[in-house]
């Protein structure tokens, strides 16, 4: 008689849109990757684009609608920049392709943010990686998982992150994000100070009930895979760069003679500028942007061809293995430099949230990498090879610890 094979546990992951953050599509890759090596069928919500006018700036709107509307000029668009599909699908066709190819998606939400399946369909829900829980990035109550409410399905925060290191809401919502907590069957936040912020948030609430909150420190997804298992990918990807003959920017760079500067900087200032300038310069290599060299809505409000579209997330991974030097402002641009053994200079972006970094050091030693100004490079120029034993030592320390939650969770 044939052993009955059991079935696996179906686990949706619910993260950031998967559009045209390198960090965030990678994060994603790595978390399913991981969950499937686990023995899971697991499945991540896409969240498409839903196609409306782009943020701009207030002023330069008020201007605009002013040329328009009273001094009649029609030649003057109102969104000059207003992203569309077919915008999209051009700015996003590398990346996209990466989702379609290397990714089981789903599109879990409809336009009104309902779920569009059956909730028992799935297993477990896992909420993270990244700052799903940034009150600016999106609706926070559904990264607490309150459409679970009373269903009775498992739901575990992996790696979720605040992303700021203040609190971002008032004590009603407090309030109600705790109650939602407490039925988390685990949380694992990406931040160790995430930890004791909410715990003082939610005591501010529940004082007693917060105390009892189990909240584990875990690491972030693209930490979770080997270097080899990135090179892997890498590798598959050139494979079928070579069968198709698209092999036009390596050639490019082949040609210029010099190395590579790896250039992944998402919010650009002049001193950062002055610091890339200056790396070319004394290492005579040549700067490689990892983004869109004219971002839409950053750079430039009109779509300007190959400028404007997203490289491959194989072909920011072939950068950023193969540099000769990394330029970052990121957290996963120094995540992958750390774990590509990159020699490289970071400069730390508190826009975007600096308790990460914080974790990062603490994990790693930071500090022969940062930079603030052009005058530090001299330091980071001098500075030896790292200690590779301590570096893998706490790399493996953080990557079984969040493994075991994972496994202890998934598997309950």
């Amino acid at each position: 008689m044939k052993e009955q094979l059991q079935e696996k546990k179906r686990v949706m992951v619910l993260t950031q849109p998967l559009w045209n953050n390198y960090g965030c599509l990678l994060q994603a890759y790595a978390l399913q990757i991981t969950i499937k090596r686990l023995g899971f069928d697991v499945f991540t919500d896409r969240r498409e684009r839903r196609f409306s006018s782009f943020a701009g700036n207030a002023k330069d709107d008020l201007k605009r609608f002013v040329a328009h509307f009273l001094l009649q000029r029609k030649s003057v668009k109102l969104f000059p920049y207003r992203f569309n599909s077919e915008i999209w699908q051009k700015v996003s066709a590398n990346t996209q392709n990466f989702v379609n190819e290397r990714l089981s998606t789903v599109d879990f939400f409809d336009e009104k943010g309902r779920p569009r399946e059956d909730i028992n369909k799935r297993d477990v829900f896992v909420f993270g990686s990244d700052q799903i829980w940034r009150d600016s990035y999106g609706r926070v109550e559904t990264y607490f998982g309150d459409f679970l409410e009373g269903k009775g399905v498992k739901k575990i925060a992996y790696a979720a992150s605040f992303g700021l290191e203040s609190w971002q809401f008032s004590p009603e919502r407090t309030k109600h994000l705790f109650d939602l907590a407490r039925s988390f069957a685990g949380i694992g936040v990406r931040e160790e100070d995430m930890a004791d912020l909410m715990r003082k948030n939610f005591g501010s609430v529940a004082a007693e009930e917060a105390e009892k909150l189990e909240i584990t420190h875990v690491a972030d997804p693209t930490l979770l895979l080997t270097a080899e298992d990135y090179r892997l990918l890498v590798e598959d990807w050139n494979k079928e760069c070579v069968q198709s003959g698209n092999r036009v920017e390596e050639m490019r760079l082949q040609k210029s003679g010099k190395g590579i500067l790896a250039v992944y900087v998402l919010d650009w200032t002049d001193e950062k500028r002055k610091i890339m300038e200056r790396i070319c310069s004394y290492m005579n290599l040549q700067a490689v942007f990892l983004n869109p060299e004219r971002r839409l809505g950053v750079e430039t409000r009109r779509f300007e061809g190959e400028k404007s579209v997203f490289r491959s997330v194989e072909s920011w991974l072939s950068l950023m293995q193969n540099a000769d030097f990394v330029l970052t402002d990121s957290y996963h641009g120094t995540i992958f430099s750390l774990l590509f053994g990159r020699k490289f200079a970071l400069v730390m972006n508190s826009g975007r949230g600096i308790s990460r970094f914080r974790t990062l050091d603490d994990l790693f030693d930071l500090s022969p990498y940062t930079v603030s100004h052009e005058e530090d490079l001299k330091n980071l120029f001098a500075s030896s090879v790292r200690d590779e034993v301590s570096f893998q030592n706490s790399l493996t320390k953080i990557r079984n610890r969040s493994l075991d939650f994972l496994k202890q969770h998934l598997a309950e």
